[in-house]
């Protein structure tokens, strides 16, 4: 489909918000309302529901309160939103239970906690080559996010196609996040080892790609940047705004390595990794094929404002 299009239930191309909204938005909220139960004990697996509800009758009536709410829409607001005690109405022996005697002061509102960080929508999943990453998030806060985009994966056809390939996926071991993810050229992928992605994660993902001979990365760069908050991913760091032209924080260009991760020669999932010895805009120059690469340094040359700018993210740049 073209840019700004999805492919359509009919399989036609169709702009964003064109057909007859209403009635699609029903269906696709049909379907996830329909799995919202097998969600919720995905989440439970994974101790990542964000459901504070404890004791014997408590659990069952959140459940029975989100199972109230008819609207569609306004069920999905609600499991983002959070939910809290003063919303349901519980008898008192289904409100108290030793651990919230126990804990009395530090005892939360809260009954199911919202999810504030959704609005960094980048992390959750990544578009790679032809397909897409599911991930699983690094703190226990954020898990739930990625769990919504695999249903949405799943069920709803305006953001994914029976053709489209999944990469990695929230279930799988590691924690990898999307703004450690990079599309450099169509056959190379740069990945941050950062505080939120790890070297298993890469490997990982890199032997999933590897695997499937129609994948047209055949280069996974691993960036292992400094794991501190203040650098929490590859692209608050370094981000590519142009074929040729990057904004960086110049206080990595110290301590910043690079890895190449190829496919194994007999078994493509052998991955053979080696650390790269060059300059960044040498590596940039050879894996993009461009003859010049301009770093542009986050606050020029002044070290002060360098800092102010990493401290806004000012690498983070969206093209």
């Amino acid at each position: 489909a073209p840019p700004g299009t999805t492919s359509g239930p009919d399989g036609q191309s169709q702009a964003h918000h064109g057909g007859q909204p209403g009635q699609q938005d029903r269906h696709y909220g049909q379907q996830l309302l329909q799995r919202a139960d097998h969600a919720a004990q995905a989440q439970d697996d994974q101790g990542t529901c964000g459901c504070r509800a404890r004791g014997q009758h408590m659990p069952q009536i959140v459940r029975e309160k989100l199972d109230s709410i008819e609207d569609n829409l306004e069920f999905v607001k609600k499991t983002m939103a959070g939910m809290t005690k003063s919303e349901i109405e519980m008898p008192l022996t289904a409100s108290t239970t030793l651990d919230s005697l126990v804990n009395s002061e530090s005892e939360s509102d809260l009954i199911i906690d919202p999810m504030p960080n959704l609005y960094f929508t980048r992390d959750p999943g990544a578009c790679v080559g032809n397909g897409i990453n599911i991930h699983r998030m690094h703190t226990p806060a954020r898990k739930r996010e990625s769990l919504l985009l695999k249903y949405m994966y799943l069920y709803n056809r305006d953001f994914a196609t029976e053709e489209n390939k999944q990469w990695y996926d929230l279930s799988d071991s590691y924690s990898i996040e999307g703004g450690d993810v990079l599309n450099l050229t169509e056959d190379t992928l740069a990945i941050g080892i950062s505080q939120r992605t790890s070297p298993d994660a890469i490997e990982e993902a890199s032997r999933n790609l590897f695997a499937d001979p129609e994948a047209k990365i055949r280069t996974v760069l691993a960036f292992d940047i400094p794991s501190c908050r203040a650098f929490m991913h590859l692209d608050t760091v370094f981000t590519q705004i142009d074929y040729d032209k990057y904004t960086i924080h110049p206080a990595i260009l110290g301590p910043l390595t690079v890895y190449e991760i190829t496919p194994g020669t007999k078994d493509p999932t052998d991955l053979h990794i080696r650390r790269i010895d060059s300059r960044l805009e040498d590596i940039l120059s050879k894996y993009t094929r461009t003859e010049h690469v301009k770093l542009i340094n986050c606050g020029g040359d002044d070290l002060i404002a360098s800092a102010r700018e990493q401290w806004n993210d000012g690498s983070n740049t969206l093209c």
